[in-house]
């Protein structure tokens, strides 16, 4: 320890020691003095206690403010989705019939240039997808229904 050090300690222990014994602290002054109030207020037990059922009272705070925390933009952004995928919806449906014959013309020759072989492994590659989609939204609503 360095010298300023020594002393600083030097004077927190002479306030313990002073604090402890129960002398007078009228003819202390300066540092000695504010470490004995430090060492009496470390000294004295806390005034305010916890009420006996505080932990109920927690858990009834914390599940009334779970029931009524819905997320705020919650609303919003569920309108905002069906909004959006509706705008998706009907655009497609346009582009289909205004293309749609071409496209299904243009599908059944890339469809039967294939062969049966690789129209077994188109179906089962979409078979694949599908299954992974219906899995997939399956566990997403166990998720939402989850408690």
């Amino acid at each position: 320890m360095n010298g300023a050090s020594e002393h600083e300690w030097e004077i927190q222990e002479l306030a313990w020691q002073a604090e402890r014994s129960g002398l007078d602290s009228t003819a202390e002054y300066g540092q000695v003095g504010r470490y004995r109030l430090i060492a009496r207020a470390l000294r004295t037990p806390l005034v305010m206690a916890l009420p006996d059922d505080f932990a109920r009272q927690v858990v009834a705070r914390v599940s009334a403010s779970r029931a009524k925390a819905v997320p705020t933009g919650a609303h919003f952004e569920n309108v905002l989705l069906v909004v959006l995928a509706s705008i998706l919806v009907v655009g497609a449906g346009r582009v289909f019939a205004n293309l749609g014959h071409s496209w299904i013309q243009a599908m059944r020759a890339a469809l039967s240039s294939l062969g049966t072989t690789n129209i077994g492994w188109l179906l089962a590659f979409l078979i694949c997808i599908g299954l992974s989609w219906i899995l997939w939204q399956g566990r997403w609503l166990r998720a939402i229904h989850a408690p």
